[in-house]
C-alpha cells in the first residue's frame, strides 16, 4: 500500500471542503462530501452538458428534485471501467478528474492536482474477479430491441 500523501488529502479534503458549505462541528453528515449516498446530483455547481438525454433517477420517481441524480458507483477499480459517467462522456480518468472537478466542486484542479487525484484512484486498483459468462441463445428478429431512454 502506497505511503499516505498528506497533500493529497489536502487537496482533496480541505481545498473541495472551502467551497462546499461544510463546516467541522455545525451537525453537518460529511458522508454528503464523500459519497456516502447511492445516487448523486450530477452537476452540483454547474450544470453537466453532454449528448445523453438521461434525466437520472427522475425518468424512474417522476420527482424533479431526483432530475440528474445518477447511481454514483463505487470508485474500486476505477482506472479499468472507462469510460466515465452514466453517458461516458469522459474517455480518461484526468478527463473526468477535470470534469468533476468543475461540475461537482467548482475548481479547477492545476495539472499536477489533477495527477495527484488520479495517482490515488489508480491506488483503488485490486485484482479482477474472475467468472464465467453464462452463454446466452442468439438474437433474432423477433428479439426485443433495448430502448433505455424512451418514456413509457
Amino acid at each position: 500500500m502506497p505511503a499516505r500523501d498528506d497533500d493529497l488529502e489536502r487537496l482533496v479534503v480541505d481545498r473541495t471542503r472551502q467551497d462546499a458549505g461544510h463546516v467541522e462541528g455545525e451537525g453537518e453528515d460529511i458522508t454528503q462530501f464523500r459519497g456516502g449516498n447511492s445516487f448523486q446530483k450530477f452537476g452540483v455547481i454547474e450544470p453537466y452538458k453532454g449528448d445523453s438525454k438521461a434525466e437520472g433517477r427522475a425518468a424512474v420517481t417522476g420527482k424533479d428534485a431526483d432530475r440528474f441524480n445518477f447511481k454514483a458507483p463505487t470508485l474500486r477499480n476505477v482506472e479499468m471501467t472507462y469510460p466515465y459517467f452514466h453517458d461516458g462522456a469522459a474517455n480518461t480518468l484526468p478527463e473526468a478528474v477535470d470534469t468533476m472537478a468543475r461540475i461537482q466542486l467548482g475548481k479547477k484542479f492545476t495539472p499536477e492536482e489533477n495527477a495527484k487525484v488520479v495517482a490515488f484512484l489508480k491506488t483503488l486498483t485490486g485484482d479482477q474477479p474472475n467468472f464465467k459468462l453464462p452463454i446466452l441463445p442468439p438474437s433474432a428478429d423477433a428479439t426485443p430491441r433495448p430502448a433505455p431512454f424512451d418514456k413509457k
